[in-house]
């Protein structure tokens, strides 16, 4: 399933951008945090590198702010704020709900595999086996 591009603005202040397989945890705000909060604990239990990908229609201080305290300082490099493609973004995942998130494994800009919603333990178990699966060619 092809995304669309994955670019932002991290909040250590560097732009980003996917140049390779990437591992995101996304959501359309942060009422999505229950959500995002129980991928990234697992994600970081099996010691997969991800990026947080908050996808906004349009950021300002008080969202940045939120988003700063909501998360460890050391993990801000990995928090990326998308402001463009926000309708491709929503046209693709169609959240049910605002407290929804995602997680997906992107390779050139395809995702290989997407989860809506928390991971059930068996939907979990598939998502990693399909993280450490080879990689097909090209």
């Amino acid at each position: 399933m092809k995304t669309p591009l994955l670019e932002g603005t991290s909040l250590d202040g560097g732009l980003w951008t996917a140049t390779g397989p990437v591992i995101i945890v996304g959501a359309f705000g942060l009422a999505a945090m229950s959500e995002i909060g129980v991928w990234t604990k697992l994600l970081d239990s099996a010691q997969f590198d991800s990026k947080f990908l908050l996808i906004a229609r349009q950021s300002n201080s008080q969202l940045l702010k939120a988003i700063r305290t909501s998360f460890a300082p050391s993990r801000l490099a990995d928090i990326v704020v998308a402001e463009n493609n926000f309708d491709s973004w929503i046209q693709l995942i169609q959240p049910d709900r605002p407290e929804r998130a995602f997680a997906a494994h992107i390779v050139n800009q395809v995702a290989t595999t997407l989860m809506i919603g928390p991971p059930t333990e068996e939907g979990w178990d598939l998502f990693q086996a399909q993280l450490t699966a080879p990689y097909p060619s090209t």
